[in-house]
């Protein structure tokens, strides 16, 4: 994290191993965008999210964040879509696309990848998302994620720039 704030560099962080999360809290207050699922944001706050609404999760999200000071966060809800919210009180909730599922190994990898992407279009000037673009970030990565599971496999599901923009526009 010295090394990212160094050099002006934005940290963004998926879950790899939620023991770390766990026991090192203090580093969630050095990411600027923490993305995980409902059920490793139910461990980080030591509740059950798995029956929440996205528009539960939300207001369950936003607070959560403010009071741990976690600059933004994302929660990826399976079928349900995503949630996230910032320190700032921004929050949102983007829904789903509709996908026959097939295998959903690679998905969340698959969500992160094309929101930080999505995120490149936009210069990585997190400090200065709006709503708007929030939201097509969240958008795009939901879409990537849900074609993701259509297929089999990890890699080899991963979709073109194309099909994202099909199902988004579908």
């Amino acid at each position: 994290f010295k090394l990212a704030k160094k050099h002006g560099k934005k940290v963004f962080s998926v879950v790899g191993n939620m023991s770390i999360a766990l026991e090192r809290r203090d580093f969630m207050k050095s990411i600027d965008c923490f993305v995980c699922n409902i059920q490793e944001a139910g461990l980080l706050f030591f509740d059950d999210y798995s029956e929440k609404t996205p528009e539960e999760m939300v207001e369950i999200l936003s607070a959560k964040v403010i009071a741990a000071q976690i600059p933004s966060m994302i929660v990826t809800m399976g079928g349900k879509g995503a949630v996230y919210a910032d320190l700032q009180g921004n929050k949102g909730i983007c829904p789903a696309k509709k996908v026959q599922v097939k295998d959903t190994t690679g998905a969340g990898d698959c969500f992160c990848g094309s929101a930080l992407s999505k995120l490149l279009d936009y210069g990585l000037d997190f400090e200065n998302l709006d709503e708007e673009k929030c939201m097509d970030i969240l958008q795009f990565a939901n879409a990537a994620a849900s074609l993701a599971t259509a297929n089999y496999g990890a890699i080899p599901a991963m979709p073109t720039n194309e099909q994202i923009a099909a199902l988004i526009n579908s």
